[in-house]
């Protein structure tokens, strides 16, 4: 108890960790090395303590060095213990050296006998160690493994708690309200926040497509063509969701969460460069910072031998005042003492001259940033980056890739450009490079060399501010990037460098030396140049930015979702609207309902068959009326054989009047057939017409699939109905042959002669003939309805239902999109909450 609690103490307060990291190296060869040197020590001061000379017999060095692989084992497991950190382990190793140390005072105090003698305590201690140091060896080592096991464990369990429970899940095309962790405070909670917002996301979508493909599967659709459309709608879908996905979670890779980093873009030869030159001097760009610690160095050198300089030409003007005989060697020393302070200045100067502030400005000519370069700052416990990327209006195509690479991880980018307006094609260009930003700046950098004494007193916005250019450029700037772009910070960027720059004096640049002692000519000092360059607007940006940059690295990493959902929203509604807008679908209904109400006109069927029923039985009953009256005009009056013949006749002429009906409304058939597909081919063309029209030419009509015009099949239950008119007469055959029987006893029981009779005989058979034709007239009339309701039902109804269904299927198409629209404005109001509940 009494050595376990200094022990606690000892851990609580970490003091053995601090004194083993001030003790040894990380390096572990290192630890191993010390380990080793202290134990020779300790070896040696124990031989000494017990007045034997080292590596004599029963010496310990003796015994340690026949012993050294199981002593160099020892010191790495020490060292795997301390470079590991295992706690457990290191406190066993002491209380070993401990109990020990406990061993070798028992000797001493109680036995009166110096340690490591045989039958001393220590000896049998160490005899007892010795013969079980395997196992001590494979303790300590499963020790260290079960240890470090524990503690990836812990760690594990701590980053598992600390990890904001994932958003519930929620049913597809409704609210999605998720529920959110409490407001992190340091990067890594919020860049755990952000991936598992990123993550939901890229899981939604993919159950978003997988029920739609799976509703789209199940669908029943009539028209090939129709059902390639919607295939491809699944399929231009399904592309524009994967991209997003993918876009989203790509986004996770690159974004940089520990630093806030900002790029400075725009036009070749705007001025970047200058503007992240006097940035880096201004704030203290560490690779700056050294350089000019050096060069304050090399100045406080400088100012000495100057001084020097000077006490020497007082000493040789003194002496020159004096009798020059007398003084003639002290002189000749202090002249060869000027002449080597004098070279020594110069070697001064052409050090002085090595620390070039401006090296990274351009010289004019295009293109002079060919990388993008980063360049670290420190302020207040907080790291920010400024990257110098390539211009824009040069040969960029070659650094297409470098521009997004350097661009896409910023948290702000400052876009500049010198006195003008973005052109139409640098306005695309931007639009390129910038969609997806979620904080962009414009700096106007006024390029001016002329000025005048008066203005020293003239603000730097007299000075520099031009009204109307800014507001031209917050106009482009703001239809290009949107509530993204945040507005514009005009400056003269020459004004800042010249201002800031201390090496100017001592460099051998003859352009920047007089343009610089023109300024002062004006502004007579450096901080003047500073203060109207307006360069502390954005340095002020810069740094005010950083007071909770973690939150400001997450919100902006939002944005750049938001961003990123934003124009794959304007995609997705790009391609309905030219391919399933209200108005193109309005427009196929209109020319669906005027095609049906064309295919649904049967009056010109009903009016077709009504007058060709009437022909065709009137001039079979003519034909068959002339056919009995041959006959008995030919053969004398036999009531049987008149009769028999009658009754023949009739039948077959009426069969022969179904056959020509069953023609007739075949061809009435075929012919609204050809009609009905005529109609249909009309609306394809119309469809195509109006999806040509609406897609503005932005579209390749050859890939505009036509309606497919479905064939049209008369059953056989048509030729039925037809062939039922026959069954009207069926039960007519013996009335008929009654009828005709009893006028022809009637008529030949009359008196008369023979010509009178066939005469009576032909007019009351004409009479009988006209009577049974008005009765097959009505009933072919009956027919006819039947006919033309079967039609309706089986040909004319499908079509005009299938060409209904045209338009539905448009519409289906249409709110496939629109929930796609309103399941991405979902996922981007989401954002824009948990943004917003994190300021």
């Amino acid at each position: 108890m009494v050595i376990y609690l200094p022990l606690v103490y000892i851990q609580k307060n970490n003091i053995l960790f601090r004194f083993r990291k001030a003790l040894f190296m990380k390096d572990i060869l290192k630890y191993i090395g010390t380990i080793l040197g202290i134990i020779f020590l300790l070896i040696i001061v124990i031989d000494f303590a017990t007045y034997t000379w080292p590596n004599e017999p029963d010496s310990i060095t003796l015994l340690f060095y026949k012993n050294r692989y199981w002593v160099f084992l020892f010191s790495v497991i020490c060292a795997i213990i301390i470079k590991a950190e295992a706690v457990i382990s290191y406190f066993l190793v002491i209380l070993t050296i401990v109990s020990f140390v406990l061993t070798a005072i028992y000797d001493g105090i109680f036995t009166h006998t110096l340690p490591f003698k045989k039958d001393t305590y220590t000896y049998k201690w160490w005899c007892m160690v010795w013969e079980y140091k395997i196992y001590i060896a494979i303790g300590l080592v499963g020790m260290i493994v079960l240890e470090l096991l524990i503690k990836k464990l812990i760690d594990y369990i701590k980053y598992r708690r600390s990890i904001p429970k994932a958003p519930k899940k929620e049913v597809v095309y409704k609210d999605n309200t998720k529920s959110l962790s409490s407001i992190p405070n340091n990067a890594s909670g919020y860049k755990q926040i952000y991936n598992n917002l990123s993550s939901n996301i890229g899981k939604e979508l993919n159950d978003r497509i997988r029920q739609l493909s799976d509703s789209l599967a199940k669908s029943n659709f009539k028209h090939k063509d129709i059902i390639k459309r919607i295939n491809k709608s699944r399929e231009d879908i399904n592309n524009l969701n994967n991209e997003l996905k993918n876009k989203i979670l790509g986004l996770r890779n690159i974004h940089e969460w520990s630093k806030y980093t900002i790029s400075f873009f725009g036009e070749t030869n705007a001025g970047k460069s200058t503007i992240i030159e006097s940035l880096r001097i201004l704030l203290k760009d560490k690779d700056k910072t050294k350089e000019y610690e050096k060069f304050e160095k090399i100045l406080v050198g400088k100012k000495q031998i100057e001084d020097r300089i000077k006490e020497v030409e007082l000493k040789i003007k003194s002496y020159k005042d004096k009798n020059k005989f007398l003084h003639f060697i002290p002189l000749f020393f202090i002249n060869r003492k000027y002449k080597s302070l004098n070279n020594k200045i110069s070697k001064v100067f052409k050090k002085l001259s090595e620390f070039k502030d401006g090296e990274i400005i351009g010289t004019g000519r295009q293109d002079f940033t060919k990388s993008s370069k980063a360049y670290n700052f420190f302020y207040k416990n907080r790291d920010f980056v400024l990257i110098d990327v390539p211009g824009i209006e040069g040969d960029e195509g070659k650094y297409k890739d470098m521009i997004i690479n350097a661009v896409s991880p910023s948290h702000t980018v400052f876009y500049v450009v010198f006195g003008k307006v973005p052109e139409s094609g640098t306005i695309e260009k931007i639009k390129m490079y910038l969609k997806q930003q979620a904080e962009v700046y414009c700096i106007i950098n006024k390029r001016g060399f002329k000025y005048s004494p008066e203005d020293i007193n003239k603000t730097s916005d007299q000075l520099n501010y031009e009204p109307e250019l800014a507001r031209e450029v917050d106009y482009k700037m703001t239809e290009v990037l949107g509530d993204f772009y945040k507005g514009s910070i005009t400056i003269q960027a020459l004004l800042a460098f010249y201002g800031a720059s201390k090496t100017i004096p001592y460099s051998l640049n003859e352009k920047h030396i007089k343009n610089r002692n023109k300024f002062l000519e004006v502004f007579k000092r450096q901080e003047t140049l500073i203060e109207k360059s307006n360069i502390s607007r954005i340095s002020h940006l810069i740094l005010s930015s950083l007071g909770n940059i973690d939150r400001k690295i997450y919100n902006i990493n939002i944005d750049k979702i938001i961003a990123c959902l934003d124009f794959f929203i304007g995609e997705i509604r790009k391609i309905r609207d030219e391919h399933y807008s209200d108005n193109l679908i309005e427009q196929i209904n209109q020319q669906v309902i005027s095609t049906n109400r064309r295919i649904s006109n049967i009056e010109d069927l009903s009016n077709g068959l009504k007058h060709k029923e009437a022909q065709i039985v009137r001039e079979v009953f003519n034909d068959c009326k002339e056919e009995i009256n041959r006959y008995i005009d030919k053969f004398k009056i036999d009531r049987e054989r008149i009769k028999s013949f009658c009754e023949s006749t009739i039948k077959r002429r009426i069969k022969e009047i179904i056959n020509l009906y069953e023609e007739e409304v075949r061809q009435q058939r075929e012919y609204k057939k050809n009609n009905i597909n005529k109609e249909i081919e009309f609306l394809s063309d119309r469809i195509n017409d109006l999806q040509r029209s609406n897609a503005n030419g932005s579209v390749n009509i050859s890939y505009m699939p036509k309606i497919e015009i479905p064939e049209i099949e008369i059953k056989g239950k048509f030729v039925g109905i037809g062939m039922s008119v026959g069954a009207f007469f069926g039960p007519w055959g013996p009335a008929i042959g009654a009828a005709i029987g009893a006028v022809i006893e009637y008529l030949v029981n009359i008196f008369g002669g023979e010509e009178s009779r066939k005469a009576k005989i032909k007019n009351n058979i004409s009479v009988e003939l006209d009577k049974i034709r008005g009765h097959i007239l009505n009933e072919i009339g009956n027919s006819r309805g039947e006919i033309i309701a079967q039609i309706k039902k089986d040909i004319i109804q499908p079509v005009i239902e299938e060409n209904k269904q045209v338009v539905v299927r448009y519409r289906n198409l249409q709110n496939m999109f629109n929930e796609n629209i309103k399941f991405l404005n979902d996922q981007k109001n989401n954002l824009e909450n948990e943004k917003h509940r994190r300021y």
